[in-house]
């Protein structure tokens, strides 16, 4: 017998007990055959053990075989079941074997797939990186993971992790590579859409600030030509010049609302409407601004969906779109505007907004101009960005589309090529309560001033002293502080003085907002009103819950600022 050693001789040592044992069990203690001479009983004996020792042998041979034979059916059984699709590649890179969630993610039968390259799977421009990246793994047998794109009709983003590893090729020992197949294309998606809606979310705050700032420039510029009117009257060689620096003011004004849309913070009035009065209406005033050239047609559905907007920002969506596509023809061409019923079935996202499955109404222009390639697609949301000549455009007019309808929770989809024109989509949820055709009938508030007495709180100064100024002419007594604090610590000495309160929204240190109902723990039954250039519901409606809140939005004119005075003061 062959001399073993170490764990080897135990288990041999082990086998041989085991064999006397079953020996001893089987024959009886002290058997011998019939007719064996004494001095031979030991080697029959040594042969019986033999005999039994190869028995158990063949037994755990047995044994081992069926233990493999099960787990080669288990492997297939994972190998071929697995959520993630895997190949085994030859030392060439041919597929010997291929799992179902492979051929899936190929779009092949099985029999497409084992025996062809994994290369010929991949799209043609990626195959230069996928070359490389193959290469790293054969050469240097350690687990590498790459991305890839899939080719023909399968067009997936894939992340490839291979590993060299040692298994049964043809039935003979040898080195495999195992490669898992993993389809990254919604992960992918979604970090494009986190990306680019972290660029519009910065660029909307950039805008936003700057829209802020300038909104309280164009105050200024506002209210002192509402003082000098007062001051000066409206006769007079200065009247001509007075009415040239408002036109300019308001053209400023209406590119600050622009950027506040886009930045989301525009002040608005959503309610229930029925789109289709305003599309009429549109339609109108829109065809003055197209050209005979230009074929302008409509087509709105009777039975459209009533939906939550702004109908002053559906008027916005309009009239840039239709600008826009006027824009795109040279010269000539046709601009279709639908209107329509439109069911989204699955979640769909586009240029970072999402929409939830329901029914929609779409408003939908379409031109057959000129046309955008993919790499002006990326950026014709940004503010400022135009492919129309200098001087020709703003480029605000898409990025107003793009606040305005992620403001009212839409989707906005482009579809556009070189040569092929452009159909742009919004798409506004459906509401299911009753149509608001209209505010009530009521008579304004009136515009007059007053007698009362104004705690006044601004932090810019230029604008404190416009509305202090504009306040006394109008007959009211004022008190003003350019901070917060300062409002409260004055307060706190003259609880019974004020008898409104006029305050600006974000302030540094602390809120308008937050100042008021500090005070109104002290006096539940003071006045306020709140102006800011933001919109109302970013700030106020957090802060004073039921509370009746008059805001006036800036820029205003000094008719706005008296009836929002008088309505908190009558209210």
């Amino acid at each position: 017998m062959t001399d073993r050693g170490g764990a080897d001789a135990e288990r041999w040592r082990a086998l041989r007990l085991r064999a006397e044992a079953a020996l001893r069990e089987r024959e009886g203690p002290g058997w011998a055959p019939p007719g064996v001479e004494a001095d031979l009983r030991p080697l029959v004996h040594d042969l019986g053990v033999a005999q039994i020792e190869l028995e158990l042998q063949n037994e755990e041979l047995r044994c081992a075989q069926e233990a493999i034979v099960r787990a080669q059916v288990r492997f297939e059984q994972l190998f071929d079941c697995a959520p993630v699709g895997y190949v085994v590649l030859d030392a060439i890179g041919m597929i010997q074997q291929a799992n179902e969630a492979f051929c899936v993610l190929v779009r092949k039968s099985r029999d497409r797939v084992v025996g062809f390259s994994l290369r010929s799977f991949v799209s043609e421009d990626q195959r230069p990186e996928f070359d490389r990246s193959v290469r790293l793994l054969f050469r240097d047998g350690l687990t590498h993971a790459f991305d890839t794109k899939l080719g023909g009709d399968s067009g997936a983003e894939v992340r490839l992790s291979g590993s060299v590893a040692p298994m049964l090729v043809d039935g003979r020992h040898g080195v495999a590579y195992l490669v898992a197949v993993t389809d990254v294309s919604e992960a992918k998606r979604l970090d494009r859409q986190l990306r680019e809606a972290q660029k519009l979310e910065s660029v909307g705050r950039l805008a936003g600030g700057i829209a802020h700032d300038f909104n309280n420039v164009l105050m200024v510029i506002q209210g002192t030509i509402a003082v000098a009117r007062m001051e000066l009257g409206d006769e007079g060689a200065h009247a001509e010049y007075l009415d040239d620096i408002h036109a300019a003011a308001a053209r400023a004004s209406a590119l600050v609302q622009q950027l506040l849309a886009f930045a989301r913070r525009s002040p608005t009035a959503p309610r229930v409407v029925d789109l289709r009065p305003i599309l009429t209406t549109a339609q109108v005033m829109l065809g003055r601004l197209v050209p005979e050239s230009v074929t302008l047609s409509w087509e709105v559905d009777q039975d459209l969906h009533p939906v939550m907007v702004d109908p002053v920002q559906v008027d916005q969506v309009l009239t840039n779109l239709v600008l826009n596509a006027r824009d795109a023809l040279s010269g000539s061409g046709a601009v279709r505007v639908r209107a329509y019923n439109f069911v989204l079935h699955e979640p769909f996202s586009a240029h970072g907004l999402e929409a939830p499955p329901g029914r929609y109404a779409a408003l939908e222009v379409c031109d057959d101009g000129a046309g955008m390639d993919e790499a002006t697609l990326e950026h014709i949301f940004e503010p400022f960005f135009t492919t129309k000549a200098q001087g020709k455009g703003t480029g605000l007019g898409l990025s107003t589309v793009f606040g305005v309808v992620a403001q009212n929770h839409g989707l906005l989809h482009v579809e556009s090529a070189p040569g092929a024109g452009t159909k742009v989509r919004v798409l506004l949820p459906r509401v299911e309560i009753r149509v608001d055709h209209g505010q009530d009938l009521v008579s304004p508030p009136s515009a007059r001033g007053g007698t009362e007495r104004v705690l006044l709180v601004e932090d810019d100064t230029q604008i404190l002293s416009l509305a202090r100024r504009l306040l006394a002419r109008h007959g009211y007594e004022v008190h003003a502080v350019n901070a917060p604090e300062q409002a409260l610590a004055w307060f706190a000495n003259h609880q019974d003085w004020p008898d409104v309160v006029l305050t600006d929204v974000v302030m540094p240190g602390m809120s308008g907002p937050t100042m008021v109902e500090a005070m109104l723990d002290v006096r539940p039954e003071l006045s306020f009103v709140f102006m800011s250039g933001y919109a109302r519901d970013a700030f106020v409606g957090a802060h004073l819950g039921a509370r009746q809140v008059v805001f006036v939005s800036k820029p205003f004119d000094a008719i706005t600022l008296m009836q929002a005075l008088r309505a908190a003061l009558c209210g």
